[in-house]
């Protein structure tokens, strides 16, 4: 999704940016068109500021994305993209909110207390100055490079190198987050010099020096006295009133599951002008599609199953490299394709509930993190939960003299984005990075976020909902206590229908049990278990502890069969880990070999989830060079 879908106007002062041709927009965009083809029709935006000038190329005639622009004196025009509501008389319905000599640090300050997932730019050539201010949680993608005293800020991570006129280089650590993490940390790309605009955050750029300064943090106003049952209503009317303030004036449809979130969202949505969809694979356990059948009949809104065909693991790894630059393991973005290509031919907002379940508590790894004596250790030792892959694994593809100390600069860099966040215990902290750093680093991956001509919206990051989240005990958190009896209470209609990642009826109380005082002797085995994991444990070894309760599990077959029998995608990694650019990190010997043993089936040291996993990363590395690197 472009930073300007919808806008039909293209904007543009100063000089000094390169003239796209229709090559590098197709690039760019990585668009569709009704019958398949890539689009080659400029949507995007691109701003940039040297030392005597600044501008903003803005083009879309055909995206859903809201949008509004308003015209200053000398100049200067704001650009508001996606939806954004601003509080009190500063509303959208007063006439004095964009007033010819409004200041501009006046305007700043009212997209710092919007409500809405934007991003609000101002642009003052006269004073050869740009302002970008986006939400809190960072939902839509922006991307800064400063080379030469000169700044670039593009939507799209490829196309900024195209800005600045340099081929881009990469950064090998963000390289080994996404194997370890499923996504880089931080402002971190994959590409040296390239940054990715933080959550709440405002840049200034003058005179093409760019000035970072981050307007809000998430923290937690923990209560221990609160009232379940007040509480669980009160947030879901403000979720409620957050996704009505996401579809209003909208069409379009669900992305339902058979968890909790996406019924919360289900519930919520007009009944005349969305549905709900949900994607199927092959093979895969019809629990989750049965349930969301249920849910979907049981609100009154028209159900549709997406299929994802073995043998499309390639073609659409190929678009969501090009619509997410690439920064994510293919296997993680492909299922959105299909439902972008859907988009695309019939309904073009979607409404997600993405980041639901990160608040809610999902991602906590057990009720001793409820804790606070033992903050500090168990936040170590979540690092070791999140590393998917030790040396002897990732030997098999990389190059082993850069294996030991960039795993030990990933784990560090997990530990200091985890240092960076408050909560009284290890539960909260890690709830809250769930939310403030995993979360927006899956919106920047998303491939819809990326495309010109679609649009989604996630009403859990509305403001009044976060902040009566961000007010839970610790013992509200674990298994998604509270969250469990919040959808029971709020939809009794779904009573009866079962929560599909556990295979039960969601709970009508809260569980009370007390917070634990001393660590399981079986919890400290599997700390040790983990941390010899993770210290070169010899592969023959890793099948056994991997089925080990609180250490791993084999995976799904079907994630891992449609990457292995895509012919599309084996070609295509073949055909480029020989690349010079690639040499600093992958050993093309190794790699060329994993790639036949996983055609063939054989595990060796890794679940079948984890075989996805760096067979989608090669994927990922290997569509860069082919796109991005020459």
């Amino acid at each position: 999704m472009s930073l300007l879908a919808g806008l039909s106007s293209s904007l543009a002062f100063g000089q000094g940016v390169p003239s796209p041709d229709a090559e590098l927009w197709g690039l760019k965009l990585g668009g569709f068109q009704p019958n398949g083809g890539l689009s080659t029709s400029p949507a995007s935006v691109d701003a940039w500021t040297t030392e005597s000038s600044c501008g903003l190329h803005a083009h879309d005639p055909s995206g859903p994305d809201r949008h509004s622009v308003y015209t200053f004196s000398q100049g200067r025009v704001v650009v508001v993209v996606g939806y954004a509501r601003i509080q009190g008389e500063h509303s959208p319905g007063n006439s004095k909110l964009f007033e010819m000599d409004t200041p501009s640090e006046l305007l700043v300050r009212y997209f710092e207390e919007a409500d809405g997932e934007f991003i609000a730019m101002l642009v003052e050539p006269s004073l050869n100055v740009i302002h970008f201010v986006n939400d809190r949680f960072a939902a839509r993608p922006l991307y800064v490079v400063s080379r030469g005293g000169r700044t670039a800020v593009s939507t799209h991570l490829a196309f900024l190198h195209r800005i600045v006129g340099e081929a881009p280089r990469y950064d090998i650590l963000g390289i080994f987050q996404m194997l370890q993490f499923e996504h880089t940390l931080g402002h971190r790309t994959m590409f040296r010099d390239v940054v990715r605009l933080q959550p709440a955050t405002h840049l200034k750029i003058a005179s093409g020096n760019p000035q970072f300064r981050r307007y809000w943090r998430l923290a937690y106003d923990v209560q221990d006295d609160l009232d379940p049952e007040r509480h669980a209503d009160a947030a879901f009317e403000a979720l409620c009133a957050s996704t009505a303030l996401a579809c209003r004036g909208r069409a379009g449809f669900i992305a339902l599951s058979g968890g909790l979130d996406s019924r919360l969202i289900a519930a919520g949505v007009p009944r005349d002008r969305f549905y709900a969809q949900t994607r199927v694979t092959r093979g895969a356990p019809s629990t989750e599609h049965k349930v969301a059948g249920q849910v979907a009949e049981r609100l009154g809104l028209r159900h549709e199953l997406v299929p994802i065909e073995v043998g499309t693991v390639g073609d659409n790894g190929r678009v969501a490299a090009k619509l997410t630059g690439p920064m994510t393991s293919l296997h993680t973005p492909v299922g959105t394709v299909a439902s972008l290509r859907h988009m695309l031919q019939h309904d073009r907002f979607l409404v997600g509930g993405g980041p639901g379940d990160a608040l809610a508590g999902a991602i906590v790894p057990s009720r001793l993190y409820e804790n606070p004596r033992w903050a500090e250790w168990l936040i170590e030792e979540f690092v070791l939960h999140r590393c998917r892959f030790n040396a002897v694994q990732l030997s098999r593809v990389f190059r082993r003299d850069a294996i030991d100390h960039l795993l030990k600069e990933a784990q560090r860099s997990l530990l200091d984005s985890l240092s960076d966040i408050s909560g009284p215990t290890a539960a909260h902290r890690i709830t809250a990075w769930a939310l403030g750093v995993r979360a927006p680093a899956f919106t920047f991956n998303c491939t819809i976020t990326g495309h010109m001509s679609v649009a989604q919206a996630s009403p859990h990051l509305g403001t009044a909902y976060t902040n009566l989240m961000l007010k839970l005990p610790a013992t509200w958190l674990f298994g998604r206590n509270f969250y469990q009896f919040m959808v029971w209470r709020s939809l009794p209609m779904l009573r009866d229908v079962i929560y599909a990642n556990t295979g039960l009826p969601l709970r009508d109380h809260l569980l009370r049990s007390p917070v634990p005082t001393r660590v399981p002797p079986g919890h400290l085995i599997r700390r040790m278990l983990r941390r010899a994991v993770h210290s070169n444990v010899a592969a023959p070894v890793m099948p056994r502890l991997r089925r080990l309760p609180g250490v791993g599990g084999r995976g799904s077959l079907v994630g891992f069969n449609l990457m292995r029998h895509d012919a599309a995608l084996v070609q295509v990694i073949d055909e480029t880990l020989d690349s010079p650019a690639l040499a600093e990190v992958v050993d093309p010997g190794r790699a060329h070999a994993f790639v036949r043993d996983m055609q063939a089936g054989r595990l060796f040291s890794l679940s079948n989830t984890d075989h996805a996993q760096l067979l989608g990363v090669l994927g990922s590395l290997a569509f860069a060079e082919r796109f991005l690197m020459r």
